[in-house]
């Protein structure tokens, strides 16, 4: 996920005293079933926006935190901004949500009807609903795709549903081509036809103004702007407004897991080693310098010869899952984004992040400029800047950019 530019990362919101942590804060987030001021249920999915964090936690429940002034937390009128996990929102009768995506300030949630809902930032048509309606503060009914989803991806302004058939159809802001219907229409409200992607599709990802997608063969086609190189065909051109051909990747066996930064792509290889392209001005590319634009994919290695199982991109930072369970990221650690213990440096080299108590982690998710990990105890741990209160850890600490205590479970009273 990203935002617009560098610029919309600041979301239309004027978020004055951005506070930063440099090293990991847990929170606890809930299904809403908890005893009353104990540790609120176990999350099992994470995504992060610019300005807010969602994860998925018991019986499909979804709570939010973080900036709420376009709705993208979900839960309704007049919040502005939540420091913590609350209650979880309303989601269509009888839906569970099964996967999370979150832009820059909307969110959609995959249901467990094959449905997509989505909420927030409506000002491109980003949420399907058929109209350009300003923004959206909860749930909406499900958007009218030709058929049930399998997955889904929310970039600054657009968002992309891969359906169970491999096709997929895109809609929201199309200045850049990211809807990929062959043209820059503008605004594109509702979901496009099913796009010409080479081949059945197994994963999406969106960027800024960028989509990619992994076929069945492991290939990857990408469309949307070009600028920096973030589409890996060779060159940095304007705009692709269809899918790509299929891109060069270091190895034949091609890809199986594809994210999206800003300007930047990274995928994890069959071999799982990462590739990326695209922007490096920050090295969000891993390659131990700040080259400009790389616009081929290039293999890059973690420390030790460790193997990945899954990459997160945020706005010029990428993080890695290793397959021993281990966090690495890379790139701006301008807001402590990095999670080593200081901030304000870009260019930083790939380095571990230890997570609270040495645990082990399942999933990684980056946002505009912070991060946060799925632990293997179900426990969420953000880090980088808690503007809006993204990091979900219950305080506004000012800036942190050294190791400090921070909140190990957010309790809240049960819901009703």
């Amino acid at each position: 996920m990203k935002i617009k530019g560098l610029i919309a990362v600041a979301v239309s919101v004027a978020l004055a005293w951005p506070i930063l942590v440099a090293t990991p804060s847990t929170v606890v987030a809930d299904s809403g079933g908890a005893v009353a001021g104990q540790p609120r249920s176990k999350a099992a999915s994470i995504v992060s926006g610019d300005s807010h964090t969602c994860a998925i936690v018991a019986a499909g429940r979804v709570v939010c935190w973080g900036d709420d002034s376009l709705g993208q937390l979900g839960n309704g009128p007049g919040v502005g901004s939540v420091d913590a996990p609350g209650d979880p929102i309303v989601l269509p009768t009888g839906t569970h949500a099964i996967e999370l995506a979150a832009g820059a300030a909307h969110t959609c949630a995959l249901l467990d009807d094959g449905s997509v809902s989505c909420w927030g930032d409506d000002s491109h048509g980003q949420l399907g609903n058929g109209a350009v309606t300003g923004s959206v503060n909860a749930p909406g009914p499900a958007i009218g795709l030709s058929g049930p989803a399998s997955a889904v991806a929310a970039g600054a302004q657009h968002t992309c549903a891969l359906l169970i058939n491999g096709s997929v159809s895109c809609w929201g802001d199309d200045s850049f081509g990211q809807v990929g219907n062959g043209s820059t229409l503008g605004d594109v409200t509702a979901p496009s036809p099913a796009l010409t992607v080479p081949g059945l599709a197994l994963a999406i990802a969106a960027g800024d103004a960028h989509t990619c997608a992994v076929v069945v063969s492991g290939a990857v086609s990408c469309w949307g702007s070009d600028s920096s190189g973030q589409i890996g065909n060779g060159a940095s051109t304007a705009n692709i407004t269809s899918p790509s051909p299929v891109l060069t990747l270091p190895v034949t066996s091609g890809a199986k897991a594809i994210a999206l930064g800003a300007n930047h792509s990274c995928a994890v290889l069959m071999t799982s080693e990462l590739s990326c392209w695209g922007s490096d001005a920050s090295g969000q590319l891993g390659n131990g310098s700040m080259t400009g634009n790389v616009a081929v994919p290039q293999k890059i290695s973690l420390p030790g010869g460790v193997k990945a199982d899954a990459v997160a991109a945020g706005g010029s930072h990428t993080c890695a899952v290793s397959n021993d369970d281990k966090v690495f990221c890379w790139g701006d650690d301008s807001s402590g984004q990095l999670g080593n213990g200081a901030a304000g440096s870009t260019g930083a080299a790939v380095s571990p992040v230890v997570m609270p108590g040495g645990a082990a982690t399942f999933a990684v998710a980056a946002g505009l400029n912070h991060t946060c990990a799925l632990l293997t105890t179900y426990q969420i741990a953000c880090w980088g800047s808690d503007a809006g209160g993204k990091l979900g850890n219950g305080t506004a600490t000012g800036n942190v950019v050294v190791p400090t205590s921070t909140v190990t479970s957010v309790a809240r009273p049960a819901s009703t």
